[in-house]
This record gives structure tokens, sequence and C-alpha cells, in this order.
């Protein structure tokens, strides 16, 4: 479950502010055994003060790097996420810090 984007809690926004912002409102990681991942979550996008409602999701395969996993997207890309304990996961992409914890 997602707990903090760039340290704030959900609903945080990850780019713009005031009327034209892109908020992630909840998302969840989940790692199977067997070395898939689902990633499902909700985003609200404001342009001059309207919002839309968006999905987050993906699924590909994990593939462990000592301390740390590789998420290969099946659309394509590849995220490196780590973690200093069994209970957090730490994501960081195009400059979006995201927390996620058991």
């Amino acid at each position: 479950m997602l707990r903090s984007v760039n340290g704030a809690p959900p609903p945080a926004t990850v780019a713009g502010s005031g009327d034209n912002k892109t908020e992630v409102i909840d998302d969840v990681l989940t790692l199977f055994e067997g070395g898939s991942y689902a990633e499902n979550g909700h985003t609200r996008v404001t342009v001059n003060g309207q919002t839309t409602d968006g999905t987050i999701f993906d699924t590909g395969r994990y593939s462990p790097l000592g301390t740390s996993i590789a998420l290969n997207s099946n659309g394509g890309g590849t995220r490196s996420a780590s973690s200093s304990d069994a209970k957090s996961l730490v994501i960081v992409d195009a400059g979006v810090r995201w927390v996620f914890t058991k």
C-alpha cells in the first residue's frame, strides 16, 4: 500500500499546483510468488480547475538484485525498487519518490 509520495501521504501532488496539478489518490503494489507483480491505483488530474479521475495499472515481472528489485513492466520499461527492511519498498521514478509498506 502506498504510504507516501515525495514524503507526503496520499492524496499527494506529484506535478503542478493550484488549478493545474496531478495527484496520486492511492496505489497498491503487490508482489506475487513466482516473480510477477501487479500495481493498481487512482489519480486525479486538475486542469484550469476541472478534474478528471484516472487509474494507475501495471503488471510485469520482478527480479531480486541484492536488497533491491527490478520491476520489469509488461508494457515496457523498468523501475528499480529498494528496501532497507522487510516492510517497505521505495521506488524513485522520474524524480518522484514512492514509499510502499505492507
